[in-house]
């Protein structure tokens, strides 16, 4: 996969702090209802991004929270489950995107 790749070569050169966001689809990653898909050589979530990175190497790892509710989540308690997963996935820590 080639995230991991990259992850590979930042761990070998030193880096050890990552920030996982799943970040904006392309239109090619839409639906056809504009709904986000995963790409199929991909992390499919930022969790499964933070579980792949702690596999190469213990990065720091920052992830997006969204204390106002995510819009495409479905609500505030989903965004809290989704923080949940990031963390118990291995990430350090939870910044607003706006901050990161």
């Amino acid at each position: 996969m080639r995230c991991s790749r990259i992850a590979r070569g930042y761990w070998q050169q030193g880096v050890r702090h990552m920030v996982a966001l799943r970040g904006d689809a392309s239109a090619a990653n839409l639906s056809g209802d504009g709904r986000y898909q995963p790409h199929p050589e991909g992390f499919a979530y930022a969790s499964d991004l933070v579980s792949g990175l702690f596999q190469i190497g213990n990065f720091d790892i920052s992830v997006a929270a969204y204390p106002e509710g995510h819009p495409e989540s479905g609500g505030v308690d989903a965004d809290l489950e989704n923080l949940k997963r990031k963390v118990d996935a291995g990430a350090d820590r939870g910044d607003h995107p706006v901050l990161l």
